[in-house]
């Protein structure tokens, strides 16, 4: 019964969240460069998207570095590369202890500095439902680096 009431207050606390978040739609006169990212799976337990933000590439890493770790990530790589950069994170749910992972290729604008493209993958490893929780995550690691990179 203990069990039941748990998940019960976690499900409802999930549907009343979800409906709080959102993700800016992107300026459609941008050129938005392919997501490689790999696609998500049919199952419903993944979430794929692509943002910009208003800064170069190095201030874009770091404040998704920040994000991540004030969102409570396991642990977190980074991969350099001339071009890009990538950062690897891995999320513990803490009711089941269940693993998600989250990856970031992030992208200047060729043709604007001030303009990064940040692709993110967030998704379950186990389990077929993730309620939503792959698609908060992105949006709070997205609105977190947004105010982090405001800030005066």
């Amino acid at each position: 019964m203990k069990i039941f009431f748990t998940v019960l207050v976690f499900l409802s606390f999930t549907v009343i969240i979800s409906c709080n978040n959102s993700i800016k739609p992107i300026n459609s006169e941008l050129k938005i460069p392919e997501n490689t990212l790999a696609p998500c799976p049919e199952s419903p337990n993944c979430f794929r998207t692509t943002q910009t933000l208003k800064a170069d590439l190095e201030a874009v890493q770091q404040a998704l570095k920040k994000s991540l770790t004030s969102n409570n990530a396991e642990k977190i790589e980074e991969i350099n590369l001339s071009d890009k950069k990538e950062l690897y994170a891995v999320f513990k749910i803490p009711l089941f202890g269940w693993l998600d992972d989250v990856v970031i290729n992030i992208d200047s604008d060729t043709s604007n500095a001030d303009i990064t493209f940040v692709h993110i993958k967030s998704s379950s490893r186990e389990g077929y439902y993730d309620l939503g929780v792959n698609k908060r995550r992105v949006n709070k690691i997205i609105k977190h680096a947004r105010k982090e990179i405001n800030k005066p």
